[in-house]
């Protein structure tokens, strides 16, 4: 059986791929062989035609095991456990059953502001001995490190059935979630959850912070996003989830009446908490009858069921009727809503507010207004009540 590498593929026509000539040599085989016939852990390389502007290597190196992934780079050997244990590996325990049995995945964040360094770290023998089987880089790059088949250290007591996905690159700030990274991980999950036979639910994919002992992936992790593209069948264009996110950091005027304050100071190795703002600053005002309102705008990018949540820190004092427009601007099918919102609770997640937004003809675009002219609505709130505006995320879900 003769296979090359699908990114191999992908830069090349039909027809220069029929013109591909593949040899054998040593390095393991694709997901399209069982994981009993991956274990023999034959290689091919291609050597390929004259291809004009197209420069790559002769030599394709050891494929992932997934299709999904991009390329293989070996960890150092004292950082997995294979089949017949490992002596460069301290922390080996003995396997019972080969092949193992996989029946879970685990997520994770590298707490490291470059993906690189980590994986540098990985295939040598730096520092700590920990590993994953796939590092996903913000702008949705997949490097396989560990085979499927061998165990990976990456979270304590929970190895021998899982496979561990990290991702770039730090927990304290919500920017290195992008969507590519989001997307591409989700495609990942989604292959080996098929390989390997297990249904995809909280249980089987679940972050590191779920099994005691650490805080990754974080609150900035967006699990209500991921698990509809863990969902989708990554192919149907009109049913792919879209998340769209704004901040007032990102506004570049401050309106009048509003106090900007900064979030604390986070080191790199650890997570936001649910009390941080999710953007780098926050606004914070007194209620006032004609206070001017903080105003967060969203172009809507595809037609669909869209749902609108606000992110807002946990903050003393904070006011428990906030009054919140949502308004669709658009020449078809404009339209206005008006809730309460209550933020001394829920801080450092997404609420939903309002009923679903129905786009069925673009352009269209969301305002959401923080308004300030509040009432007291509930027994024991002061008249001067903190009002924060922080970040709105729109969601399409149908």
């Amino acid at each position: 059986m003769y296979i090359y590498h699908r990114q191999l593929a992908g830069s090349l026509s039909r027809r220069q791929e029929r013109s591909i000539v593949l040899r054998p040599c040593e390095i393991y085989t694709h997901r399209a062989l069982t994981q009993q016939q991956r274990l023999v852990k034959p290689i091919y390389w291609a050597e390929r035609p004259n291809l004009g502007s197209i420069q790559e290597p002769e030599r394709v190196g050891p494929p992932p095991d997934s299709l999904v992934a991009d390329r293989f780079i070996a960890a150092h050997p004292g950082r997995w456990c294979g089949q017949n244990n490992n002596p460069d590996a301290l922390t080996c325990r003995p396997l019972t059953t080969w092949p193992r049995s996989i029946n879970r995945v685990v997520i994770h964040t590298i707490a490291n502001p470059s993906m690189d360094a980590i994986v540098n770290r990985t295939a040598a023998k730096l520092g700590r001995g920990t590993s994953a089987h796939y590092y996903v880089y913000g702008d949705g790059t997949i490097v396989q490190m560990v085979r499927e088949a061998d165990v990976a250290f990456h979270a304590r007591g929970h190895n021998l059935d899982s496979i561990g996905i990290e991702h770039a690159d730090v927990c304290n700030d919500p920017a290195p979630y992008t969507t590519s990274l989001y997307e591409r991980s989700a495609e990942l999950v989604r292959d080996i959850a098929e390989f390997y036979g297990f249904e995809i639910n909280d249980a089987a994919v679940t972050g590191h912070v779920d099994l005691g002992g650490h805080g990754d992936p974080g609150p900035y992790w967006d699990w209500e996003y991921y698990r509809m593209l863990l969902n989708w069948d990554g192919v149907t264009a009109n049913s792919r989830p879209i998340r769209l996110v704004a901040t007032v950091a990102g506004l570049s005027t401050i309106v009048s009446g509003w106090q900007v304050q900064r979030r604390r100071r986070i080191s790199d190795t650890r997570c936001a908490n649910r009390n941080d703002p999710y953007g780098a600053r926050y606004w914070r005002s007194r209620p006032s009858a004609t206070g001017t309102p903080a105003v967060l705008s969203l172009d809507v990018p595809e037609p669909g069921l869209y749902k609108a949540s606000l992110w807002w820190p946990r903050v003393s004092g904070a006011n428990s009727a906030v009054p919140v427009d949502i308004e669709v601007v658009s020449a078809f099918n404009p339209s206005l809503q008006t809730v309460a919102v209550n933020q001394r609770l829920g801080s450092g997640q997404w609420n939903d507010i309002g009923r679903p937004l129905e786009m069925t003809v673009l352009p269209a675009r969301v305002e959401v207004r923080i308004r300030r002219d509040t009432e007291k609505s509930i027994r024991g709130q002061r008249d001067n009540d903190w009002i924060l505006a922080d970040a709105v995320r729109l969601l399409r879900f149908a």
